[in-house]
């Protein structure tokens, strides 16, 4: 305050400033307010010690009816309480303690206002029968006046408000909680409780339009904030029901079930004696594809009024297409291509000019830019390549069966262009780049189906997730019900997919991340022992169906769903049984289900991993280029794997690129 200059002076002298005087009255009255404050809290609490026990309540007539700080008659529900709490309280004779809104608990003062204004409202018949128990440990030790709904191991028995207000602090949040079962609390359907004169909706027999599979669900997929679904009871153990086996766990296979009918692996409706070429131009639907380019190049071209341009013909057109897949099998850029030797390449240099070839890649389109409305380009930000993206999803799939296993993930195509669908992935090797979700084949990597990902433009049905969205948006219809094993990673399992593929007749297996809604609490994935191989088994029944969880302890914990059951196999690890002592072979234990997810995952990486060693490295910043290059290359791994299909060799990719790059430029150089 700056009142060091009165230090060892009178006190007479000191009381002649005013300002000092002011702040010294202004300290005592903050004093005198602190006293009192403390006064109010022990009277509180001496009120509180004094209060009658429930049985002189219960024996005590009943008073007339007042009403609380919160200006609201007793026995109706509180304006500042949570709206579900709010709703459950109904017609009850009793006022609940009022939350405070800045998410802090409430004051002691303001609690025991409320519970003096509530003992004097409540009739005695309804204190006896809305008591729970005498026993303090059935009450919230919080606030002393709510039953106990959960069980906290440090925090011992909460209601819900001071459960959800205690654990948002940082140092709670780890906290396992427990439900503890009131025998006097009925809820309903959902988890929620009930009034006194409500029922729930089996008490009144159900809607008779109720779906039969929701009515025999015996998971509860509600929580207090939607991480946390129904609770232990809702799962069931079901470790003594897997067998074992003795072989290693990858080389189970899962039987095919009697209602499944099997599709016969391999090519579909193409002729055995064609070339790689060919197979390549019928899923690119030749002519389809040349006509669209043709017609709209040249009329881009003529709208822009390029220098010394001439119309461009069909073989030019198949010429252009085979340099950029030349241009990725030799990873050349298109400003080394032209070079003098020896950095330049001689081929490239005898098919097209420079000039032409960069007149053609800048005017290169697949629609009419000038009927496209600024509406239309706002809702698909992929409106250039979308006749590229019809043709594809309408050949792949029909000239291909795969195996078993099929895989659905996601795949980034590197992009520098300006294109507002852009994503950053600072995981990914590009790290800006367009997604696609792509159905492939697990052991080959033949893509099936493409989705590109619109980011914020994305349009899907109110309350369906993205993940769930980008399932069925790749899924094919000619997959269900035929014994297909679909492995998805933990960013696309949820119980909405669970649930599709359930229906649908598609196996289902895939990781899952910890605290997602519909799945198992953090308490219920816990192993009994810490062993490296340690396992146990859960099981959900939904309606006909049944969904099975398997946690496998290996270097760390790993969570695997599935909707079939599997045993439990044998697994080589090195171990280290002590200091000093070297890593030692090891057979451990583990589920069938690890090894299943592991041969099956890799669809759509390995489908990458072939093109991405022949992608084109021409750079440009023109809007979808590198999209419609490395769909090309996409194109040409199908035919690919088609033609090794058929011929029962595989054949290597750059083998297969620089056959039909070579295929397609030779017709314009022997014009």
């Amino acid at each position: 305050m700056g009142f060091g200059k009165y230090k060892g002076k009178p006190v007479a002298e000191i009381l002649k400033d005013e300002k000092y005087c002011t702040w010294l009255k202004e300290l005592i009255t903050a004093d005198q307010k602190m006293i009192a404050l403390q006064e109010c809290v022990t009277n509180l609490r001496k009120d509180k010690e004094n209060m009658p026990n429930q049985s002189s309540i219960s024996s005590a007539p009943a008073r007339p009816k007042t009403t609380c700080r919160c200006k609201v008659e007793i026995g109706k529900p509180c304006p500042c309480m949570p709206s579900k709490q709010r709703d459950a309280l109904g017609s009850q004779e009793k006022h609940h303690t009022p939350a405070n809104p800045s998410g802090e608990r409430a004051s002691s003062s303001a609690s025991s206002c409320a519970r003096r204004s509530s003992n004097q409202s409540v009739p005695s018949s309804s204190v006896t029968s809305s008591a729970p128990s005498s026993d303090d440990e059935l009450l919230c030790v919080e606030c002393k006046e709510e039953p106990a709904s959960v069980k906290c191991a440090q925090c011992r028995n909460l209601c819900g408000v001071c459960s959800d207000q205690l654990h948002q602090l940082k140092t709670r949040k780890d906290h396992v909680l427990e439900p503890i079962n009131q025998p006097a609390d009925k809820r309903d359907a959902k988890g929620e409780p009930l009034s006194d004169d409500s029922s729930s909706e089996s008490e009144r027999g159900g809607d008779s339009d109720q779906n039969e599979d929701d009515a025999e669900d015996r998971w509860s997929d509600s929580g207090s904030d939607g991480d946390e679904p129904g609770g232990d009871a809702a799962w069931e153990d079901c470790s003594t029901e897997m067998t074992s086996i003795d072989g290693p766990s990858k080389e189970w296979k899962l039987p095919l079930r009697e209602e499944y009918s099997p599709l016969v692996p391999g090519a579909v409706g193409i002729d055995s004696k064609l070339s790689i070429t060919d197979i390549f131009l019928q899923l690119l639907d030749g002519k389809a594809f040349l006509k669209l380019a043709l017609t709209f190049t040249n009329a881009y071209a003529r709208v822009k009024k390029r220098t010394n341009w001439h119309e461009v013909k069909e073989d030019e057109m198949w010429a252009f297409v085979g340099l950029v897949l030349f241009f990725g099998r030799m990873q050349l850029s298109r400003a080394d291509a032209w070079r003098p030797h020896p950095v330049g390449n001689p081929y490239v240099k005898s098919v097209m000019s420079f000039r032409r070839f960069s007149d053609i890649f800048a005017c290169f389109h697949l629609v009419d830019t000038g009927k496209v409305s600024t509406e239309a380009k706002k809702k698909n930000a992929f409106w250039q390549m979308q006749p590229l993206i019809d043709i594809v999803n309408r050949t792949w799939p029909v000239a291909y069966n795969a195996g078993r296993e099929i895989s659905i993930d996601e795949a980034t195509t590197p992009e520098e262009g300006r294109c507002r669908a852009k994503n950053y992935n600072k995981d990914k090797p590009h790290k800006w780049g367009l997604k696609d979700f792509m159905l492939c084949c697990a052991r080959t990597g033949y893509c099936f189906r493409v989705h590109p990902y619109q980011g914020k433009d994305e349009k899907r049905p109110v309350g369906q997730s993205l993940a769930e969205y980008a399932v069925k948006a790749v899924m094919l219809s000619k997959f269900y019900r035929a014994g297909y094993i679909l492995a998805v990673d933990n960013w696309f399992m949820c119980w909405a997919v669970v649930e599709y593929c359930m229906e649908n007749g598609i196996d289902l297996i895939g990781t899952v991340r910890k605290g997602r809604k519909g799945f198992p609490t953090a308490s219920q994935y816990t192993l009994d022992s810490n062993e490296r191989g340690a396992c146990k088994a859960l099981r959900r029944i939904h309606g006909r169906h049944v969904a099975y969880m398997y946690v496998w302890n290996d270097n760390k914990p790993v969570r695997v769903m599935s909707t079939f059951l599997t045993p439990i196999g044998r697994v080589q690890r090195k171990i280290k049984a002590n200091k000093g002592v070297p890593f030692a072979n090891a057979q451990i234990p583990q589920p069938c289900a690890i090894a299943i997810y592991n041969n099956t995952k890799g669809g759509v990486d390995l489908g990458d991993q072939s093109t991405e060693y022949v992608r084109p490295v021409i750079r440009s910043r023109r809007n979808m280029r590198n999209y419609f290059m490395c769909k090309l290359t996409r194109n040409a791994n199908n035919a690919r794997i088609i033609k090794g299909a058929m011929t029962e060799r595989k054949i290597p990719m750059k083998e297969a690129i620089l056959e039909i790059a070579q295929a397609l430029i030779h017709p314009f150089l022997q014009r």
